[in-house]
């Protein structure tokens, strides 16, 4: 399990890698070539294309669960179900797709009077968004294919996929931006690349699924309260994480000038490539834990939470390290002067997030094990929080207080998502910090005392001068958590995985008689 667990989870770094690589290369090009106004409109135009996922429904992890449980049977049968429960999930999505694009012209029409847009901006702007949500709304019923991709675990060829689209869709924006196009070209091109991927996503389906047949003409009645039943936890998950990711944006146009959304997105969107990056292995913990519990093997659970959780802390403690420690000077050769306060708005965010590392296992293993009246109890709290502190943070204090009424709410309900987690999983509070914190405090330490060094004396004003420090920070830290926050059979089982990578084969012990090699 462990083997294919990680071969999975590189594969979704990789292309997450990929795809964020190419977002930091092309944003400095489209700020510059567009200006802080124009960005700023395409900023908001997607945060509010994103609010169409909660016409979702929940129907993404649960097509992932229940194809995960199906395709295990290997029989005609299950394949058959399987066909029906797709074909009904796809028709849900087509209808939801368009639900929620009339939603969103409703929202373009009154833009006027809910944003604080310019005259002069507000053709582009609803052009765009209207644009924005044509793609996000025919993406809807097309993620069939993605999410039984997922079922079969097939991660590697669903990440060559992505990586591929973020390639081609990089190119595509830098040669638009060199050739002096505007803001509505640039989504065009995007949304041309996005139909090619969900052609080769359906291409890729049908040749590992032979047997299995998506139209409308094979959606079920009968399937609808099978698929309810999980899908409304994940309804409402989907709405705690539509207001602790997206709300900021909205807010920010509803209260602040246009030009503030791009000062907070230059620190917010730093923090949600980070976030990304080392949450996106998490996709392939539904279907194994969705797995286990099928099997009844609550060790093999309890296993999977904990080591999950630490290896997760221990990445985005890292990673948090080197953003608060360099995230200034990042800036500042990144984007160019005028965004001291989005190095601010940085840290803030990149606070919250590292609370929140200690539980993201837990909100995919949950309803993955049936905890679904636990869970969505408590995730239907969550956006109610999150609201009331964002709210009265940029009302209060800016941007900055934005920032910090989101990762105070995300301090008050991830503290409640312990408690239920380890009640859930019968594991301790002294066992759970043993496992999970305690190795990654020891790993820290020498690092965040060599970031302090650092900073104090050596000034930071070339790329040369950053690289050699994070690369001196990270290294040491890698070094700290090989040693004091691995155990020494998870230290064997990855030297064992990259010889078998290398292609070594183990050594042979001796035979009697025989001298050892």
């Amino acid at each position: 399990m462990w083997d294919r667990i990680a071969r999975n989870a590189l594969s979704n770094i990789a292309g997450t890698v990929v795809s964020l690589g190419v977002g930091f290369v092309t944003m400095p090009l489209v700020v510059n070539h567009l200006g802080p106004t124009a960005f700023g409109l395409w900023t908001l135009a997607t945060g509010l294309a994103a609010y169409l996922g909660l016409f979702d429904l929940g129907l993404a992890p649960t097509l992932v669960k229940q194809s995960a449980e199906l395709l295990a049977r290997r029989d005609d049968e299950a394949r058959a179900g399987l066909s029906e429960t797709a074909s009904t999930i796809y028709a849900l999505y087509a209808v939801a797709g368009l639900l929620g694009f009339v939603a969103l012209a409703a929202v373009a029409i009154a833009a006027d009077r809910v944003f604080r847009i310019a005259p002069d901006e507000l053709a582009t702007f609803r052009t765009v968004l209207l644009l924005i949500g044509l793609q996000t709304a025919v993406g809807m019923p097309m993620s069939t294919w993605n999410g039984l991709l997922c079922g079969l675990e097939a991660f590697p060829l669903l990440n060559g996929l992505g990586i591929a689209t973020s390639l081609l869709r990089g190119g595509l924006t830098i040669g638009l931006v060199q050739a002096g196009y505007g803001l509505v070209a640039l989504v065009v091109s995007s949304g041309v690349v996005s139909v090619l991927g969900w052609a080769a996503a359906r291409w890729l389906v049908h040749r590992r699924l032979p047997g299995v047949h998506i139209a409308l003409g094979r959606a079920r009645r009968s399937r609808l309260g099978q698929i309810g039943h999980f899908s409304i936890a994940m309804v409402v998950w989907s709405v705690a994480g539509a207001a602790l990711h997206q709300l900021d944006r909205v807010l920010i146009g509803i209260f602040l000038p246009m030009r503030a959304l791009t000062t907070y997105e230059v620190g917010a969107r730093l923090t949600t490539y980070s976030r990304n990056v080392l949450h996106s292995w998490l996709s392939i913990v539904m279907p194994a834990a969705s797995g286990l519990a099928a099997r009844g093997d609550r060790s093999r659970l309890r296993g999977l939470f904990l080591r999950g959780t630490r290896y997760l802390i221990a990445s985005y403690a890292g990673v948090a390290l080197l953003l608060i420690g360099f995230g200034r000077p990042f800036i500042a050769l990144w984007m160019g002067p005028g965004f001291d306060e989005s190095a601010s708005v940085l840290t803030l965010l990149v606070v919250g997030s590292l609370v929140q590392s200690q539980t993201v296992v837990a909100h995919v293993m949950l309803p993955a094990i049936g905890r679904l009246r636990t869970f969505t109890r408590f995730m239907a709290v969550y956006p109610v929080v999150t609201a009331i502190a964002a709210v009265a943070g940029i009302t209060s204090a800016g941007l900055l207080g934005l920032a910090a009424g989101l990762s105070g709410a995300i301090a008050v309900m991830e503290g409640v998502c312990v408690v239920i987690a380890l009640r859930c999983f019968e594991v301790t509070p002294a066992r759970f910090f043993g496992r999970c914190h305690l190795p990654v405090v020891r790993s820290l330490l020498p690092a965040v005392a060599l970031t302090a060094l650092v900073r104090i004396e050596v000034p930071i004003t070339s790329w040369g001068f950053l690289v050699a420090a994070v690369a001196g920070v990270g290294s040491l830290y890698l070094v700290a958590f090989w040693v004091a926050g691995m155990t020494r059979g998870e230290r064997r089982q990855i030297a064992r995985r990259v010889r078998a990578v290398a292609g070594v084969r183990p050594s042979r012990p001796a035979l009697s008689g025989e001298a050892p090699c």
